[in-house]
């Protein structure tokens, strides 16, 4: 009987232990609630404040808005009218084209002058070979590598070329399938626009 009424009393602790958690995991609850609730309730309820905006300070030398990625571009020296801008861009397209053929017979002109900042080449292989040595042309004034496109098999033409403002060396290296090397230098005179 002791084991029974032992048993009983540990039954009945067992439920008032668990109902006493039951009512401190309610309260819990109830208290984290709370603590959410009423901040939301209260930002909810509470008039809107207006949002002053930003105020820009610009500087006194600062004209206008400009992208922070650009440096400062000087303007150009003489101001630039144009009535015909195709007209015009053709004029300059064709002034920046230098037909340059390679192992061609003949005196070979090495001076050049363009208006400008690029010069595009275009030339032909007179070469009794029939396949074209790789060309390599290189701006030593400012390290630009142009690309070279092959038309076919003996006419090649570049993409424009950087140039800076003045002597610029355009270094022209022709590599042969048989390993040779030749090397040719323009002098090119840009003028800025």
């Amino acid at each position: 009987m002791t084991r029974l009424k032992s048993r009983q009393k540990t039954a009945e602790e067992l439920r008032m232990s668990s109902s006493n958690l039951e009512w401190k995991f309610l309260a819990t609850t109830a208290f984290l609630v709370a603590t959410i609730a009423v901040p939301t309730l209260a930002s909810l309820l509470s008039p809107e404040m207006e949002e002053r905006p930003a105020i820009m300070v610009r500087s006194p030398e600062q004209k206008t808005r400009e992208p922070a990625s650009l440096p400062h571009l000087k303007g150009p020296k003489k101001e630039i009218v144009i009535e015909d801008s195709k007209k015009v861009l053709s004029n300059l397209l064709s002034s920046n084209m230098i037909s340059y053929d390679l192992r061609c017979a003949g005196d070979k002109v090495t001076t050049y002058k363009v208006e400008g900042a690029y010069l595009q080449l275009k030339g032909k292989d007179c070469g009794r070979t029939s396949q074209m040595p790789k060309l390599s042309i290189t701006n030593q004034s400012n390290g630009f590598t142009a690309s070279v496109f092959q038309l076919n098999a003996k006419e090649y033409q570049t993409d424009l070329i950087q140039l800076i403002e003045g002597e610029n060396q355009i270094l022209i290296q022709s590599q042969f399938p048989s390993g040779r090397i030749e090397e040719q230098v323009l002098h090119v005179k840009a003028n800025t626009i």
